[in-house]
């Protein structure tokens, strides 16, 4: 090779080197630590904040909607706060204003509710008692339990079905449970701190809902600053996760505020005591797949036998929730959740039956989304190994 040729020859690109898997294991093993010994340590103070986080992220793209028509006028900084603010002021106003129209009719109704369990109880037990065709099937079970009883004696001491020799004493555990649920009332008012806590929610949920999303983009911008290079093929993911976990929340939201409307409205046209109280409650426990279905409609029948018999009252109330089922499954859920979760019935109620054993009630509510980021994980995982 001659000198000239030596002299014009490029100079060889610099080589990068990835960071080798066990420094990103390191990386994110200290970032997950770091999240749980905050979670820890402030988890009680950190819940306003992440429910404003919650918030911020599902109303930025209306909020990034209102940016582009103030844009033409402002300039994006200022547009971006404006559309903040009134995001923010319309939420706090939609707010007073569903609790103002609701929350009285929906107090009383529930307080006269409670106050009528011995008198519905004590209705219903009568009217059991009159209905014959019960007894045979009675009598059947419980001799069936006798059969079984002597071919497994441990079982004697596990599960006691000698309550079935009698009809379920209804009144007496209904007059058992109110003086509880009142102690439970009236040691609720009396923690101010409870109450405290509650205000600071109004105060603080707001305050952050605002600033977070007037400054979306630069947390956004933030948080990916956070991610090594090598590692951005998780933006990938995390784009999947956002765009699964939002069409399930904001879907989730608003099928369950108009099945709420729906129940309390047609159940109060029924006549239903109480109608609007279990409407409102039947539509919101709907957050509980199956199961919150199930139990709004067992307590809605329940009332109507108790009030009219095997009457029209009682064929109208069951139409009520057959009607806002259909209404739930074949219109409002397809059309504003559609098939971005894609989870299958058996596989909802597997993770509403684990997130119960795993963290109660919570776990419960978290059921969905958890079920749809790890669904959104799979499937992420699965488009990467099969590519060849």
């Amino acid at each position: 090779m001659t000198p000239k040729a030596e002299r014009t020859k490029a100079p060889s690109a610099p080589t990068t080197t990835s960071p080798s898997r066990g420094a990103r294991a390191l990386w994110w093993t200290a970032w997950l630590s770091s999240l749980t010994l905050l979670y820890l340590l402030l988890g009680n103070m950190l819940a306003p904040f992440v429910f404003a986080f919650v918030l911020a992220w599902m109303l930025n793209p209306l909020c990034a909607r209102i940016t582009r028509h103030f844009s033409k006028i402002a300039a994006p900084s200022f547009a971006r706060a404006i559309a903040a603010l009134l995001l923010t002021l319309a939420l706090l106003a939609l707010l007073v204003l569903l609790l103002s129209a609701t929350l009285p009719a929906l107090l009383r109704e529930t307080l006269e509710l409670m106050a009528a369990l011995p008198n519905i109880a004590t209705t219903l037990q009568h009217k059991a008692q009159q209905l014959t065709w019960i007894h045979p099937w009675q009598q059947l079970l419980l001799s069936a339990w006798e059969s079984v009883k002597e071919l497994n004696p441990k079982l004697n001491g596990d599960l006691n079905l000698d309550v079935l020799k009698a009809l379920p004493p209804w009144s007496s555990l209904a007059q058992r449970a109110l003086p509880l649920l009142s102690q439970a009332l009236q040691t609720l008012t009396q923690q101010t701190s409870s109450i405290v806590a509650a205000l600071s929610w109004f105060v603080l949920v707001p305050f952050a809902t605002f600033y977070l999303l007037k400054d979306w983009t630069q947390v956004m911008q933030a948080c990916r600053k956070r991610i090594p290079h090598s590692e951005e093929h998780l933006l990938a993911l995390f784009r999947r996760i956002d765009e699964t976990l939002s069409a399930l929340l904001r879907g989730q939201a608003a099928v369950l505020g108009t099945m709420a409307l729906f129940y309390a409205t047609l159940l109060s046209l029924t006549g239903l005591p109480y109608g609007f109280a279990i409407g409102i409650a039947a539509g919101l426990a709907m957050v509980l797949p199956y199961v919150g279905t199930l139990l709004g409609a067992g307590i809605a029948l329940i009332v109507a036998y108790a009030h009219a018999g095997f009457a029209l009252p009682l064929l109208l109330t069951a139409l009520v929730f057959v009607a806002g089922q259909l209404l739930e499954s074949y219109f409002l859920t397809p059309r504003w959740i559609g098939k971005r979760v894609g989870l299958h019935p058996l596989w909802v109620v597997f993770f509403v039956l684990a997130g119960g054993e795993i963290a109660g009630f919570t776990g419960i509510l978290l059921a969905l989304p958890v079920g749809a980021t790890i669904r959104a994980v799979v499937a992420h995982i699965d488009e990467h190994t099969r590519k060849p």
